[in-house]
C-alpha cells in the first residue's frame, strides 16, 4: 500500500515546518542541554547563526560581485572553511565517545557528513510518509527531502504545470482576457476534478480501488488508477504503470461510461523495444441523469446509487466478454 496509515499521518503530512526551519543544521535535535545558562548559550548561537544566514540570503547579486574584490570576503570564505571543519572534527569526536550501543550514531553520520548525493538517492526510495518523518529532523535533512521532491517529481510535474510564476502570471491573464491576442503566450494549467471515485464488488478484482481524475479526452474527464501496485514489477512497463480506467466512449450514437484496463499485447516483439500496450472493455453504465445528483457530480462517472435510485435493479453492467464477472459498485468520494 502506498500509505498504510494514511488517516493517522495525513497531520503529520501536513505539518507546519516552521520549527524545521528554526533548527540550526549543526545542533543534534535529540541532545538536550539541561543547565538553563548552556541552554541559552546555545539558543543565543543558535540566533546568530541564523541571523548572519539571513543576511547573506538577502545581499543583491550585484553586492556580492562587488564584495568578492575585498580582503574581508576572502577572509570569510576561509572562516567559514575553518568553522566547517571545526564542527566536524567535534562531532566526529562525540561520535567516537557514544559510539558504544548509541543507535542515534547512524542518523548523526546523516544529518552531519553523508554527502549530498548520497542522502538523495536513498530518499528516492522513501515514501512521502517516511520521507517527511525525516525531514522533520533537521535543518539539513529537510532541504534536502524538499530538493528530491522537487527532482523525484520533475516528469510529473513538468507537462502538468508551469516552471515560473512568471509564467502562472502570464497565464492568469490570459485566463481574464488581459492583452489576450499580443505575445508571449503560455499554456493555460487545466485542473482536474478533486473528488476521488471508489470502485468495489467488481468480479475482476484488479478493478476495485480508488480512482483520480488524472486527464480528459474527447468526451470529458478520465479517471483512473494503476492495475497493480509500483512494487509488482512484472505487470509494469519501464515508463509507467498499466492502468484501470473510467471514461465516457460513444456505443453507436449513444455515450456511455466505461471501464476498462490496459494490457501487454499478446504475440513476439524485439528484445529491445517496449511491448505494446492495449485497451480492453469490461463494464458499463448509463449516464446519469438531472435530477439524480447534484449539478457538481454530473462529471463524474455514474454512480450506483443514483442509477438505482428511481427504483431499477441495473446499475453498472458487464460486456458480453465479461458476462461471467460480477458488475462493480461505483460512487463519489467526499472531499477530505
Amino acid at each position: 500500500k502506498w500509505c498504510p496509515q494514511i488517516a493517522r499521518t495525513s497531520s503529520l503530512v501536513n505539518c507546519n515546518f516552521n520549527a524545521v526551519y528554526k533548527m540550526d543544521i549543526c545542533i543534534d535535535t535529540d541532545s538536550i542541554v539541561t543547565d538553563s545558562s548552556r541552554a541559552s548559550s546555545s539558543t543565543s548561537t543558535s540566533d546568530t547563526l541564523e541571523k548572519y544566514g539571513q543576511w547573506l540570503l538577502m545581499i543583491p547579486r550585484d553586492d556580492v560581485s562587488m564584495l568578492q574584490n575585498t580582503q574581508a570576503y576572502s577572509a570569510f570564505l576561509q572562516a567559514f572553511d575553518d568553522l566547517k571543519r571545526a564542527h566536524q572534527q567535534l562531532a566526529t569526536k562525540e561520535l567516537v565517545k557514544n559510539s558504544v550501543a548509541d543507535n542515534d550514531d547512524h542518523r548523526r553520520f546523516l544529518q552531519h557528513f553523508a554527502a549530498e548525493d548520497i542522502i538523495l538517492r536513498i530518499f528516492e526510495y522513501l515514501e512521502v510518509c517516511a520521507l517527511v518523518r525525516i525531514m522533520m529532523t533537521c535543518h539539513r535533512l529537510h532541504l534536502l527531502g524538499e530538493k528530491s521532491a522537487e527532482q523525484r517529481t520533475q516528469s510529473f510535474a513538468s507537462p502538468r504545470t508551469l516552471s515560473s510564476k512568471i509564467k502562472v502570471l502570464r497565464a492568469q491573464e490570459q485566463h481574464l482576457g488581459i492583452n489576450y491576442s499580443i505575445p508571449p503566450f503560455v499554456r493555460v494549467p487545466i485542473l482536474g476534478l478533486s473528488k476521488r471515485v471508489f470502485v468495489s464488488g467488481a468480479g475482476d478484482n484488479e478493478y476495485n480501488g480508488i480512482y483520480f481524475c488524472t486527464g480528459s479526452n474527447g468526451n470529458g474527464f478520465l479517471f483512473s488508477k494503476p492495475r497493480f501496485s509500483l512494487h509488482e514489477s512484472d505487470h509494469t512497463s519501464p515508463t509507467k504503470p498499466l492502468l484501470c480506467m473510467i471514461a465516457k466512449r460513444f456505443s453507436g450514437d449513444k455515450i456511455l461510461w466505461y471501464m476498462s484496463k490496459e494490457i501487454f499485447a499478446s504475440g513476439n516483439h524485439p528484445a529491445d523495444t517496449e511491448r505494446p500496450v492495449v485497451e480492453i472493455f469490461s463494464f458499463w453504465a448509463d449516464m446519469m441523469h438531472v435530477g439524480e445528483v447534484t449539478p457538481d457530480l454530473y462529471r463524474y462517472p455514474s454512480q450506483t446509487s443514483a442509477l438505482l435510485s428511481l427504483g431499477g435493479d441495473i446499475a453498472w453492467q458487464p460486456l458480453a466478454s465479461t458476462s461471467h464477472f460480477e458488475p462493480p459498485i461505483v460512487e463519489v468520494m467526499a472531499d477530505d
